[in-house]
């Protein structure tokens, strides 16, 4: 049920009422008589909202953790699997990284090695041809 804060600016009191159906709310939405002085009092702006999700259908408790707590687990179990998969990837690159002593590194399949000479050396290539392309754009 809705309840309306009022002050009355004539003994300065604050009061609350219910207000149950539409015609009282039409009519005392914004004012309502003063239960200490009689006078009209002026209602005041929502100051809290008291109000929860209960219901008897799960999902409805307004609380994502409560609601849906094995999505939850299932999102977390995937996302460390997959954490894990790039976790390992990348260890695999750092290791042939030092061991080779090179930041260029090819992956064949599920194999990391180090870039081979020729492979530098037609990317280099490859990279001096884009510059020059770019420089005459």
């Amino acid at each position: 049920m809705p309840v309306f804060e009022y002050t009355c600016k004539n003994c300065d009191v604050g009061f609350e009422e219910i207000l149950v159906n539409s015609e009282d709310i039409k009519n005392f939405f914004e004012k309502h008589k003063c239960p200490v002085c009689n006078k009209w009092a002026k209602r005041q702006p929502v100051s809290a909202v008291n109000f929860t999700f209960k219901s008897s259908t799960p999902g409805n408790s307004g609380s994502h953790d409560l609601d849906y707590p094995t999505l939850d687990k299932a999102v977390g179990r995937s996302s460390e699997k997959k954490w894990g998969k790039i976790n390992d990837r990348k260890a695999a690159r750092d290791k042939v990284r030092k061991e080779s002593g090179t930041n260029s590194i090819t992956q064949i399949g599920n194999k990391m090695m180090p870039t081979s000479p020729e492979k530098l050396a037609v990317r280099q290539k490859a990279f001096e041809t884009l510059r020059e392309v770019s420089k005459k754009s």
